[in-house]
């Protein structure tokens, strides 16, 4: 009858986190082959911020660099992470706000003065 809603506690929810982006991150976080799982954390996620940045139609180029802003910040930031199981919804509000800012910048740089 009613959907399953996600548990902001870390319980069963709707989307449970990838069991390999979490080990990654158990290791990343721990600081054990930090740059081993930095690296395959970024071949997990690229597609998807790929898929998610070109679905707000950015062309090819542009997610490309959108998606290098947001594993920067989600890099610096992973360390603050207080509930690791929230990720990858953690990830697609950086990814948001990357993306608001850019279109930002860009409305910006269209409507000042020349």
């Amino acid at each position: 009858m009613g959907r399953e809603r996600p548990s902001s506690r870390g319980g069963a929810g709707l989307h449970a986190l990838d069991p390999e982006i979490a080990a990654c991150l158990r290791r990343w976080r721990s600081g054990i082959e930090r740059e081993a799982s930095a690296s395959r954390l970024d071949g997990l996620l690229r597609p998807r911020l790929i898929r998610y940045f070109s679905s707000h139609g950015h062309a090819h180029e542009e997610a490309e660099d959108l998606v290098q802003r947001t594993l920067l910040r989600v890099f610096q930031g992973m360390a603050a992470l207080r509930e690791p199981e929230s990720f990858e919804a953690w990830l697609f509000v950086v990814a948001r706000n990357v993306r608001m800012t850019a279109l930002r910048d860009r409305c910006l740089l269209y409507t000042s003065p020349s």
